[in-house]
């Protein structure tokens, strides 16, 4: 039988059960009726050969299927009883139980953005997050933007290098309303060698990353559609971040998040802007304020570190002890 049938035919086919249970015990008592005893000693001598009632019908059920389900319905009847005598009892349970699947699922999230989710970029099994090693043997994830050119001009085994240095929150103003946004400062071959293509406008190239080049900013796809609405217009729009003017050229795809763990970026921004959004870190000299990540030309190796997926900002690499210079701007 069906669960289908099972759920919607089960008062019917108990009372049937009943039926058959009820007419094989007159059949008996009729014979024995027919033989001369009395109609009740015919009635308790078909009993005591049909044998136990109860367990006949338990028996019958298991063969039907399913039994599994009527316990389980059970159960949970008496559970709900036994519930609602102790409301103060339950409350508790029932928070202790949604505390439990809610931490049990933001951890899932964390562990899924940081270890299983791949980066959405193409080939990131070929990306390297670049660590430098001192002769100490200490070791640091920061370079010096000098250091990062020295990389760019001299990548013959590197089929792309490229640099970010994350901002945190900004405050972001559009259209008079101001919020907090998480930003990051990306060099002109970031987008391009990751291979993320806007889904309207462009992303920032090496001519935004230059000298004198106008402030523009990509933002994603996720604060197009909560501050902007989807506008396709958006192209061109000004915005602000801390206190400085960008335009905005370009919206990135829905899958991308950047590459940082567990962390979306909102706005990104040219490097060369980075002293125009935050004047006070230009104003420190900061040496060592970038993190590198380089694409591996195929068939090339990476010393120290065996070729390897790069998931979610995983990944590393030995890298030269970073050049002490100030940041571009």
């Amino acid at each position: 039988m069906s669960l289908w049938g099972w759920l919607f035919r089960r008062h019917q086919r108990e009372q049937e059960l009943d039926e058959e249970v009820q007419a094989h015990l007159r059949m008996a008592a009729q014979e024995r009726m027919e033989q001369g005893e009395t109609a009740e000693q015919a009635r308790a001598a078909a009993v005591r050969e049909f044998g136990n009632v109860s367990l006949v019908k338990e028996v019958t059920r298991d063969v039907w299927g399913f039994r599994w389900l009527e316990t389980l319905l059970q159960d949970l009847r008496y559970g709900l009883r036994q519930l609602s005598r102790n409301p103060g009892f339950t409350a508790v349970a029932v928070l202790t139980l949604a505390l439990g699947i809610g931490a049990t699922t933001a951890i899932f999230s964390l562990v899924d953005a940081v270890l299983l989710k791949m980066l959405p970029v193409q080939e990131p099994e070929e990306l390297y997050r670049l660590t430098s090693v001192s002769i100490k043997g200490r070791a640091n994830d920061y370079f010096s933007y000098s250091t990062f050119k020295l990389l760019e001009a001299n990548n013959q085994s590197l089929s792309g290098v490229i640099a970010f240095r994350p901002m945190e929150n900004v405050d972001f103003v559009v259209n008079g309303n101001a919020e907090l946004a998480r930003a990051q400062a990306v060099s002109g071959s970031y987008f391009t060698t990751l291979g993320v293509k806007p889904v309207l406008g462009r992303t920032i190239t090496a001519e935004d990353d230059a000298r004198g080049a106008s402030p523009v900013a990509t933002i994603s796809y996720g604060y197009w559609t909560a501050r902007f609405s989807r506008n396709p217009s958006v192209a061109g729009a000004r915005i602000t971040l801390n206190g400085a003017a960008f335009t905005v050229i370009g919206v990135t795809p829905p899958e991308f998040f950047g590459l940082e763990p567990g962390e979306s970026v909102d706005v990104s921004i040219p490097l060369a802007s980075l002293p125009v959004a935050q004047p006070q870190f230009a104003a420190t000299g900061t040496p060592y304020f970038l993190e590198i990540v380089s694409s591996v030309s195929p068939g090339a190796t990476v010393t120290g570190v065996p070729p390897s997926q790069v998931k979610a900002g995983g990944g590393g690499a030995a890298g030269s002890e970073p050049v002490t210079s100030p940041p571009p701007g």
